[in-house]
């Protein structure tokens, strides 16, 4: 929902919602994400971690204040990672710091663009919905339909699935029941399917591949838009 997510608000890369407004560049959008999304480890590790350190409001929380003990364990804990990363492998083999810094972008890369399919798709697909808020602030449904609607489950049966994603491919679920072990999250896939058809409420869940082919058609449905700011 705008306004409660990171991922959404103030994203210059790309249009993720229905309801934000629209640039010219994101009718290119579903064809550059692949090498933005490269670069999301990088990004979180060098920029965004400092930035959400310093910021005094991200999304719907306000009036953040960390102690210092926080800023000073953040800056040690990224100079550590650097000296393992990077100047130590150089350090300690033949290989150019070139050649160091190479080796783990493209370590990285893999990383997130892991990271990004195995997650993004759950939200950011054309299947779900994105409910605005009327004036008073209501959504119109209670919160577990809320958390059915916004949400698409990928082989919520699959053991291997759940195992290499701590049960993020059964996101409903994930967001139901949090506090529950993801371990119960494939058993709790079907009667979460069963209790929403019951209901009339939309349960929807796909395979791997059609996770990542529903992302890249809702970026294309985002980047199709009538009219565009400048």
């Amino acid at each position: 929902m705008n306004g409660s997510d990171i991922d959404i608000d103030r994203n210059p890369f790309f249009r993720l919602s229905p309801n934000q407004p629209s640039k010219a560049y994101f009718r290119w959008q579903h064809w550059y994400a692949p090498f933005v999304y490269c670069l999301v480890v990088v990004h979180t590790v060098f920029v965004q971690d400092f930035r959400y350190l310093h910021q005094r409001q991200i999304a719907n929380l306000k009036a953040i204040r960390h102690p210092w003990t926080a800023h000073v364990a953040l800056y040690l804990s990224k100079i550590a990672f650097t000296f393992i990363v990077l100047i130590l492998p150089w350090s300690m083999t033949s290989l150019t710091l070139f050649q160091v810094i190479a080796g783990y972008l493209i370590v990285g890369s893999v990383v997130s663009l892991l990271f990004v399919f195995l997650l993004i798709g759950t939200h950011f697909s054309d299947t779900t919905q994105f409910p605005v808020p009327n004036a008073e602030g209501a959504i119109g449904h209670s919160w577990a339909v809320h958390a059915l609607i916004t949400a698409q489950d990928w082989a919520p049966a699959s053991r291997l699935a759940n195992f290499l994603t701590g049960g993020a491919n059964c996101h409903a679920a994930h967001h139901l029941a949090p506090r529950l072990s993801h371990r119960h999250f494939r058993h709790l896939a079907p009667l979460i399917r069963s209790e929403a058809e019951r209901h009339g409420v939309p349960y929807r869940h796909t395979s791997f591949p059609g996770l990542v082919a529903s992302h890249f058609r809702f970026l294309r449905q985002m980047a199709l838009v009538p009219e565009l700011d400048s």
